[in-house]
Parts: structure tokens; C-alpha cells; sequence
């Protein structure tokens, strides 16, 4: 096949793969045109395209190929290069236009075509000459001739969309229906003909290449442009090839434009539509051959970027908007489809350009009028950005505010406020001090951009805008002020006591006001920031509360990103109050069941799709939260040791969020040090100090919490009292049941049971504004070791019960572990082994009985056993000794200690306990 890769040269005359040799025209033959059964030679340069070569050469494999395009888009040239070039068999052409659209006419052209084609084959034509070419029977005779063909033809037929004469379709569809195959045809057009072609592409016989496979590729429009002369930069080009979208006239046009600018004054960004070059072109090619209803239909609709049927409705007051579109789709008007459904349009750069142009002529005063009927079509149908830059076209600012003041919050709220931002920017300043509205959004916005004293002058003007009409409207102005001033509190890292009460007061407000629906969305965003201040404060079921109250809210509101945020955050705070059921329901872990039993195996999985989208660090540190309680803490190490790269943060891209991952230090502690490596906990903990900024006294509280546990194992009672009286000092919140638990802990440990009574029973009588889950059970737990040893049974077995009952529902572990051997003496006594948490009981004994005795470090990787291994492995539990478990395996007893040994080497142990305590850990014992 002979190429040639030059750039921008003129193909050379045909090769001998297309005879050279042409029939002189018979004299009886007389009328017929010798250009039009000719294939065309380029009167320019032509690039040479071998990606399109090859569509058209795997095209022609198929009975018909339809190449339909725009106007202008290359079709005949690239077919007569193609043909010259590429084409492996012969080839006929015939240049059809709409004067030859009489059956006589047309089929003279067809066979003329044919016999030059096909000159070595002798003249398998000749019988044609008696034959009336305008008869009905013509295509029949016509295929008997073909059928005669020693080798392959293809015949072309261009400008294919002319042919509307019914007598020609059909005698046309008898020739695509009966053809032998050595005979293929290629229809080229600006549309597809009127012939019934989708059975044809339904069996596989149709090949399709459209506007899109003709459109250059940026690297054929640097080729094309370089055949001209002209060298661009990779801005310009990037320019000429989006304005034209690779547009082979629309390039050729810019290669002519670039040739008549001063050279010293060529810019590619003033290559426009309206350009003479371009707009003689589109008028003569597009906006000329349309009708008078269509061409009013093209003028009064470029205004928008797209365009659906409903929407052209609206704009031309007609009722085919639909209809006129997909026409124009169809007859490659340089109107495009776009979206799965096709069903909106748009149109090609240059071409609106164009069309505004003569808009902008022709109906001026129109223009105003059409942009605010688009505004208010795209408002109506939820399109915010749309609707606000047809608004701001318009300059009709009282139209712009209600679209923004309406719409735009909620845009905004989603992340989604990058094109509305500009156009909120244009707004005139007056319109915004007279609009609280658009001073709340406004503030919204700067909000949105972490800028908080940017916000301040917006939120003052939004605040001191007179009262509203109506009660409804007052107490809403005053529900977004208070949100906003929320969201500015939390985004400085600074939430105050009188910011929260208000919030809760209004929250209580629109509860007794019994707000519309439309409105709920307002109090939903209110309750959202309100659960992320009190998130900054670590205030947790007091944000859970709130957080709940705002989810339904966002949700019928539309406001999904916070609405997400609001659902990972709720699923750390359940976490984190030991509402592990509530959590790992969230995190998708496993399915509603029955209560947990702490010896179950299983993990959340690794990649779950939480709210806020898989990965994220707020769910991860709900997951490890729970494995932690769970006391599953390899799993717990694993989940955290995915942050602690340089430089990796959480996906929250709102500064306005609690910086969680300052906290990521204290949950690395709490691992090491129920692994048993005290000083790489403290180590931990000290870092975490050291590197908290914006949480620091919470980091410090929590800090504080684990220090005391650390104090209280080795002893130094008195050094973790004055540890607990300076965390108690320095926290905002009068009572907290976390140092209630830690007090009774103490007290405790100094054999002050009547102490410890007391420190608690705030925690249990409902006193503590602030009691989580665990510290319930915490608190419970010190209550009843402290009535074990006043000597009161009665009530010590009673609230062990009631420990038991609540932590098994949610399966904790962990605070039955932390409250110290002594409360595994009191399951062990107080607890019937056949009561209604028997198995809960057992499974706790078992988990003291396992608690890791030896420092070990975090694994680096997963453990890998043998199908053998695993199956001595999970003997160790039981109480069978090494002869039971090789009878019961059917292995020698040297085989099992084999086994053994290298399960305490792989598991880095060596003791049974310590390799039960070990697998248990790592999830082995399946």
C-alpha cells in the first residue's frame, strides 16, 4: 500500500491500485458530465490521515459504509484520498447533486461510473445499452451486470443526502439488498439517506463514520495548520482546535484568517464566528440552506451554552423544539447531541458565535428578553449556574438575586459553586447591601473559601438588614445568620459557649414554630454546624444529637455534601461513645444482627463506601475506634498506620472540620499500651502533644485520660489524681463522665471504694449531661467493684448485670479490660456461668485469661500459617494437650510440637497463652 508521511503535501496521481485507464465517453452517451464520475482531485494541500484510512478501509469490509458528516468536515477529500491511496480494489464515483434526482439520469451516471472502473473486465456493461435506465426493472439488469465482475468494486456516492426521488430509493435499496459481494457501496452525505438502513446495521452490513471520526485530533491540527505555513504555539493551537473542534473548514478558515492578520498582530483568541471568513461560510453552508422557520429558530437560540426541546420552546414560543434539533443533528447542521439520553444539544463554537453575531444584527432588542426567559426556564428546572449567567447576560440584577438568593445557597453548600462564584461576583455592590439574602450567601461563600474574616463585613450587613415580613421569614434570617456564624467559629478554631446556646435555642424555636418543609433545610444546616462546633468543644452526644436532627433534613433538602459529612461524622461519634453496632452499620461492616458476641471474628472491611467516600480519615477512625473497643487491636493499627505518611490527610476539604487528624497520636497510644509497650505509648502521646495545634486541649484531655491509665497500672495513684485534677481544671465542660469513671478508677486504687461510689453515681443517676456509652458501663463497673468490696453483693451483681447487658448489645470489650483484673474476679463470682449473658461472661474470662503478657510491636505484615498450622492452631484454645490434638488430628505428637514451635515463632511468642492471646489478635482462630 503506498504512503507517504510528508506533511502537508499534495497527494500524487492515482496508483496503479487504481487503474490509471479511463473508457472515453461514448458519443451516444451524450449529456452526461465527465467531472461528476470522476473522483475529485484536491485543489490544496491534503493531510494525509492513516487513522482514517484505516476506518474507512475496515468500513469497506461491510455492504454499505455511510459516511455522514457536517458541511465542511472533509468527506470528499478524504474519500478521494483514501481512494487514491489506500483503497485496496477498484472504485467508481458518482457526484450526486439534486438536479439529478430522475432515475434515467441517475443510473447513466452509475453504470458511466462502473464501466471506467472496471476496464479490464472487458465490458460486462455493454448489455445496458438497449435498456431504459429510467424503468422500473433498471437496478435488476443493472445487478446482473455487476454480478459478472471478476474482482471487487466500490462505488461511491457523494452528496448521497440530495437523493429524494422514491423511484431512486428503491431501485437503490434493491441494489444494497441483492448486490454480490465483490460489490460494495459508500454512501457520503450531510445525512443519511431516505433508505431503510437500520436492518442493515442491526445484521453487522452497515459500517457508521460520523463528524466525530472526521474531526482532526490536535496532532492532525498542528499537521494541517503546519501544510499551510503556519507554526503555532501550544496555546494557539490548543485555542484554534477547541474553537473549531477539529473541524476541517473551520481550521482551513483559521489558516486563511491567520494569513491575512499583520504578522506582528496574529492572535488566535480573536479567531471568532463572527469573523467575514467564517460568517460568509456558515451563512451560505448552514443558515442558507435552512428554511425561514428554522433559520429564526438558529437565531434565536444561541444565547446558551445547551439546549433541550423544552428549552427552545421557551425561547422561540414554538411547540418543535425537540423535533427542530434533532433535525439539525441529523443534517449535521454543527449541532450536536449530547448526554446519554440525547436529549440536550449544543452548538458547534464558531456557530453560536456566528448565530449571536447576527442576532446581535438583526433582532438586538430581543437579546435582554431571550437571556431572562432562559434564566427563568433553567431556574424553574433546578439549573442554578445556568440560570444565573442567562440572568447576568441579561443584566436584570433583581433577576440574578432571586435566582442566587434561591438556589444558590445550596449550590454553594455542595461544593459545587465554582462557576456560580464569578457570577455572584458581578453582582453590583448595592444589590448586595440592600439583600440580607445575598449578604448571607455572600458570607456563605467566603466562608466556603476558609476566609473567615472576609465573611465578617457580609454577616454584619446580614444581621443588620430590617426585620421580615413575617414571623416565619424572621425566624430563618436569623437561623442562617446563626449557622454562619457557626461555620465561622468552627472555621477559626474558636467555638464559644454563647454561639452554641443560641443554636440550640433556635433549633428549639423552629421545632415550636412548626416550619414548612421548604424551609427545613435551613434548620438542617443549622443542626449541622451546630454538631461540628460541638464536635471542636468534644461535646459527643451532644453533637450526635444534633447531628441526627440535621440528617433527614440535609437529605430532603439536597444538601448532600454536608449531608454526607454528617453521616461520617455521626459514625465516629457512635464510635466513639461505644455505640459499635450504630457505627458498623454505617460502615457498611456487616448486616443488622443479633448482639455481637466479643469472640466473634470478622472486622469491618478495609474499603467500605462510607458517606463521605471510602478512605476517608474520619471513617477509618471510626473503624479502628471500633476494633479498639472490640479489643481486635492489629486490626485497629493497621486501619490507623494508613495516615501516618508524610504529608497524608484526610479527605475533608473544609478547614471548618475538627482537624481529627491531630488525634491520630493518641489512638497509635492506646494500641501500644494495651499491647503492653508502655514507653512507645507515652512516646505516642508526647508526639501528639507536641504536633496538635488547632485540638490541643483536646488532644491534652485525651492525653491526660490514657496517662492516668498508664499511672494507675504501675501504680503511682497519687501522681494520676493530680494528673485527673489538672485535666478536670483545664476542660470548658463543668462534667464530664469520662473523669467521673477515671475519678472512680482512682479511688479505687487508693482502697476508697465509698470514694468511688460517689464519683460515679453522677454518671448513673442521669446528673451527667455528657455520658457515653462506655462510660455508663465504665461507671457501672466501678460501682460494682466498689459495693464488692463494701461487702454488698446484692448490689455489686446487680450492677454487673447491667454492665453486662448494655455493653453486649455493642459487644465492648475493651472497658471491661481497662477496669482491671479485679472485675474478672467479680464475673467470675457474682455471674452464673448458665445466666443470660453466659456466653457474653465467658467470652470476657477468656479474653483476661488471653490478655497479652509480652511487649510486642505491630506487625509489619499479615501472618501466613499452613492449612496444618492453622488446624493445630486452632486446638490451642481448648484444654486438649499435645497427645489429644495429635490422636484427634491423626498425627504424631512430634508432628504437632513441630507445628507448635513454629506457630510461636511465626506469631512471635512463646508460651500457648501468649500464642492464644496472639491469634486472637490477629483474627486466626477462624
Amino acid at each position: 500500500m503506498p504512503t507517504n508521511s510528508g506533511v502537508g503535501s499534495v497527494r500524487p496521481s492515482r496508483p496503479a491500485l487504481v487503474p490509471q485507464a479511463r473508457r472515453p465517453v461514448d458519443p451516444t452517451r451524450q449529456g452526461l458530465l465527465d467531472a461528476k464520475v470522476s473522483i475529485p482531485e484536491p485543489a490544496m494541500p491534503v493531510l494525509p490521515r492513516q487513522r482514517l484510512f484505516d476506518v474507512l478501509t475496515a468500513a469497506a469490509r461491510r455492504r454499505v459504509t455511510l459516511l455522514n458528516a457536517s458541511a465542511g468536515s472533509g468527506k470528499t477529500m478524504l474519500l478521494s484520498s483514501w481512494l487514491n491511496c489506500a483503497l485496496p480494489s477498484r472504485a467508481a464515483w458518482v457526484s450526486f447533486d439534486r438536479n439529478d434526482n430522475e432515475p434515467k439520469v441517475f443510473w447513466s451516471y452509475v453504470v458511466e461510473s462502473l464501466r471506467r472502473a472496471c476496464v479490464e473486465d472487458g465490458d460486462p456493461f455493454s448489455g445496458l445499452t438497449g435498456e431504459d435506465p429510467g424503468s422500473e426493472r433498471f437496478p435488476q439488469t443493472l445487478l446482473d451486470a455487476v454480478a459478472q465482475l471478476t474482482a471487487p468494486v466500490t462505488l461511491v456516492l457523494d452528496q448521497a443526502h440530495e437523493i429524494t426521488n422514491w423511484r431512486l430509493l428503491t431501485g437503490l435499496e434493491v441494489l444494497i439488498h441483492h448486490a454480490p459481494p465483490t460489490f460494495r457501496l459508500v454512501l457520503s452525505g450531510r445525512g443519511q439517506p431516505a433508505l431503510p438502513l437500520a436492518r442493515l446495521r442491526v445484521a453487522g452490513e452497515l459500517a457508521d463514520v460520523g463528524s466525530a471520526d472526521l474531526a482532526c485530533t490536535p496532532e492532525e491540527t498542528r499537521d494541517l495548520l503546519a501544510s499551510f505555513g503556519i507554526e503555532l504555539g501550544e496555546r494557539d493551537l490548543a485555542r484554534v482546535w477547541e474553537r473549531t473542534e477539529g473541524w476541517m473548514t473551520g481550521l482551513r478558515l483559521a489558516a486563511l484568517w491567520w494569513g491575512s492578520q499583520p504578522a506582528g498582530r496574529r492572535d488566535m483568541a480573536a479567531f471568532t464566528g463572527d469573523e467575514p471568513l467564517v460568517a460568509d461560510y456558515l451563512d451560505d453552508e448552514i443558515l442558507g440552506a435552512q428554511s425561514a422557520r428554522t433559520r429564526r429558530f438558529l437565531l434565536l437560540t444561541p444565547l446558551v451554552d445547551r439546549l433541550n426541546g423544552d428549552l427552545a420552546d421557551a425561547l422561540t414560543g414554538e411547540h418543535d423544539g425537540a423535533q427542530t434539533l434533532d433535525t439539525l443533528d441529523r443534517d449535521n447542521a454543527l449541532v450536536t447531541s449530547t448526554g446519554a439520553h440525547r436529549s440536550w444539544y449544543r452548538y458547534g463554537p464558531l456557530l453560536r458565535e456566528f448565530l449571536s453575531y447576527r442576532l446581535r444584527r438583526e433582532m438586538p432588542e430581543q437579546i435582554p428578553e431571550l437571556q431572562r426567559k432562559a434564566a427563568r426556564w433553567f431556574a424553574e428546572q433546578g439549573l442554578v449556574v445556568d440560570a444565573a449567567r442567562s440572568a447576568v447576560a441579561a443584566r436584570d440584577w433583581g433577576l440574578a438575586a432571586e435566582i442566587l438568593v434561591r438556589d444558590g445557597y445550596r449550590t454553594f453548600a455542595n461544593g459545587e459553586g465554582a462557576d456560580l462564584e464569578p457570577l455572584l461576583a458581578m453582582v453590583p455592590g448595592d444589590e448586595v447591601r440592600g439583600s440580607a439574602e445575598l449578604a448571607a450567601l455572600c458570607a456563605h461563600v467566603r466562608l466556603g473559601a476558609a476566609d473567615a474574616d472576609g465573611a465578617e463585613a457580609f454577616l454584619r450587613l446580614a444581621e443588620a438588614d430590617a426585620p421580615g415580613p413575617d414571623r416565619e421569614h424572621r425566624l430563618l434570617r436569623r437561623i442562617r445568620c446563626a449557622e454562619l456564624r457557626l461555620r465561622q467559629s468552627c472555621l477559626r478554631g474558636q467555638v464559644g459557649p454563647e454561639e452554641v446556646a443560641l443554636g440550640h435555642a433556635l433549633l428549639g424555636e423552629s421545632r415550636d414554630a412548626g416550619l414548612a418543609a421548604a424551609c427545613q433545610a435551613d434548620v438542617g444546616a443549622l443542626a449541622y454546624w451546630l454538631g461540628v462546633a460541638e464536635l471542636w468543644r468534644g461535646a459527643l452526644p451532644e453533637a450526635r444529637k444534633v447531628l441526627e436532627h440535621a440528617l433527614p433534613r440535609l437529605a430532603e433538602g439536597g444538601l448532600a455534601l454536608w449531608e454526607g459529612r454528617t453521616q461520617a461524622w455521626l459514625t465516629l461519634v457512635n464510635a466513639l461513645e461505644g455505640r459499635l453496632d450504630a457505627a458498623e452499620r454505617a460502615l457498611g461492616s456487616r448486616p443488622d444482627g443479633p448482639p455481637r458476641d466479643p469472640e466473634a471474628n470478622g472486622s469491618p472491611r478495609a474499603a467500605t463506601e462510607g458517606s463521605s467516600g471510602s478512605g476517608s480519615l474520619v471513617l477509618d477512625l471510626a473503624r479502628a475506634q471500633v476494633e479498639l473497643e472490640r479489643d481486635r487491636l492489629d486490626q485497629a493499627w493497621t486501619l490507623l498506620e494508613r495516615h501516618r505518611q508524610p504529608g497524608h490527610v484526610g479527605d475533608s476539604a473544609d478547614r471548618a472540620d475538627p482537624p481529627v487528624a491531630e488525634m491520630l497520636g493518641v489512638f497509635r497510644a492506646r494500641v501500644l499500651l494495651y499491647q503492653g509497650d508502655v514507653s512507645a505509648a507515652r512516646a505516642e502521646l508526647a508526639a501528639a502533644k507536641d504536633a496538635a495545634v488547632r485540638l490541643r486541649s483536646q488532644v491534652e484531655h485525651a492525653a491526660a485520660l490514657l496517662e492516668i491509665e498508664v499511672l494507675l497500672q504501675e501504680g503511682a495513684t497519687a501522681r494520676a489524681e493530680e494528673v485527673l485534677t489538672a485535666a478536670r481544671s483545664s476542660e470548658r465542660c463543668e462534667s464530664v463522665a469520662s473523669h467521673a469513671v477515671a475519678l472512680g478508677r482512682v479511688h479505687l486504687a487508693a482502697a476508697d471504694p465509698n470514694a468511688a461510689l460517689a464519683a460515679v453515681t453522677p454518671c448513673l443517676s442521669g446528673q451527667t449531661v455528657r455520658t457515653r456509652v462506655v462510660d455508663t458501663v465504665g461507671a457501672l463497673l466501678v460501682a460494682a467493684t466498689a459495693h464488692r468490696r463494701l461487702g454488698a453483693q446484692a448490689p455489686a451483681a446487680e450492677f454487673l448485670e447491667r454492665a453486662l447487658a448494655l455493653a453486649e448489645r455493642d459487644g465492648l470489650v475493651r472497658v471491661f479490660l481497662d477496669a482491671g483484673r479485679g472485675v474478672r474476679a467479680l464475673l467470675t463470682v457474682l455471674i452464673a456461668p448458665e445466666g443470660p449473658h453466659a456466653g457474653f461472661r465467658t467470652a470476657l474470662l477468656h479474653r483476661f485469661d488471653v490478655a497479652p503478657a509480652a511487649s510486642w510491636k505491630p506487625p509489619e505484615q499479615s501472618v501466613r500459617l499452613t492449612a496444618s498450622e492453622r488446624a493445630v492452631l486452632r486446638y490451642l484454645p481448648s484444654h486438649l494437650t499435645n497427645e489429644e490434638i495429635a490422636q484427634d488430628l491423626c498425627l504424631s505428637v512430634n508432628t504437632v510440637k513441630s507445628h507448635l514451635r513454629t506457630l510461636y515463632r511465626k506469631l512471635g511468642v512463646t508460651s500457648r497463652r501468649e500464642a492464644i492471646a496472639r491469634a486472637l489478635q490477629l483474627d486466626l482462630l477462624r
